[in-house]
């Protein structure tokens, strides 16, 4: 049985055992949902020593109990107005206070409504984790969600996700996203449960450079021509891709590395129709396909068949250098 992360497989071998782990997902599912945060987060970490399995089960929890605000999303998407908030402090320490105070205010209304937007999931998961004395950050950044924004420099910040400090080592996470945020085709099931910074940055890009977590951070224009990953990027467990940019010249050769089950295979789609081109098997469940032996041009979709469902994993462009 696979796991949800392409990379939940090899933190679970130095952290925790897939048993553990199941065990804080059915703890989390026996705490009652409470408007009290602070004696929630108590009751699921209580249960366990190590560090992982405490924010799982604060994780699994939030997942499990607060909804995608829908709404509140179309009404940003209508209106091109997003939430502001002016303060009035007149020094550090009131300012300090007044934002606490507004958290506070985002989480309580979170909890009574049992729906948020990204930095409502954002807040409270942080709230969560430092009342059971987890270091937890709230970072603002931008997202991608979709394929046609390969080349676009990100705008302004439009979503916040997490870190925070397992064993001394900070971890990413995105609670909002690991809901599927009620779209179709966005179940990322616990993919964004403490993803590998270089899968993490395919999508989001943090609006303070040292949050990417990667030993050499990027910048907005490399970010920008990166692939685009799809949610079922990290449920079909991908573990490598190649190439690395987003846009790729007909003589690119596509290689993924993945575990397929019985019966599932990789497929290209292009403007939504499944084309004939097959990946070749190479050793170690990595498939090759080399674009010069396809005439293949634009934006194309490496997906997975399983079933009778499609799944798509990463988007490219294709340039036409004719």
């Amino acid at each position: 049985m696979k796991w949800t992360s392409a990379f939940l497989l090899m933190f679970l071998c130095i952290y925790v055992s897939a048993q553990e782990l199941e065990r804080a997902d059915k703890h989390a599912h026996t705490v009652a949902f409470t408007t009290d945060y602070a004696s929630a987060a108590r009751e699921l970490a209580g249960a366990f020593d190590q560090d992982i399995l405490k924010v799982r089960a604060l994780f699994k929890w939030i997942t499990s109990h607060i909804q995608y605000d829908e709404a509140r999303l179309n009404t940003v998407l209508e209106t091109g107005q997003r939430e502001r908030h002016e303060f009035t402090a007149s020094s550090v320490e009131e300012l300090a206070a007044q934002k606490k105070e507004m958290i506070e205010t985002f989480i309580e209304t979170t909890l009574k409504e049992k729906k948020g937007v990204c930095q409502d999931y954002a807040y409270l998961f942080q709230a969560m984790c430092s009342e059971v004395g987890l270091e937890a950050e709230f970072i603002r950044g931008f997202g991608r969600f979709s394929a046609s924004s390969i080349g676009e420099l990100p705008a302004r910040a439009n979503h916040a996700w997490n870190a925070v400090k397992i064993d001394g080592r900070w971890r990413l996470f995105d609670v909002t996203w690991s809901t599927g945020m009620g779209m179709e085709g966005g179940d990322y099931g616990d993919g964004f449960f403490m993803v590998d910074p270089e899968i993490f940055i395919m999508t989001h890009y943090p609006d303070d450079a040292r949050w990417q977590l990667l030993e050499s951070p990027i910048d907005k224009k490399s970010f920008a021509f990166l692939p685009f990953m799809h949610a079922s990027y990290l449920k079909y467990n991908v573990l490598d891709f190649k190439p690395t940019r987003g846009k790729v010249t007909e003589d690119a050769v596509i290689e993924l590395k993945i575990e397929l089950d019985e019966g599932q295979q990789l497929c290209v789609l292009k403007g939504g129709k499944l084309r004939s081109e097959r990946f070749e098997e190479r050793s170690d469940d990595r498939y090759q396909l080399a674009l010069s032996d396809t005439i293949l041009k634009g934006n194309i979709m490496v997906g997975l068949i399983d079933g009778k469902r499609i799944m798509p994993l990463v988007s490219i462009t294709v340039l036409d250098m004719k």
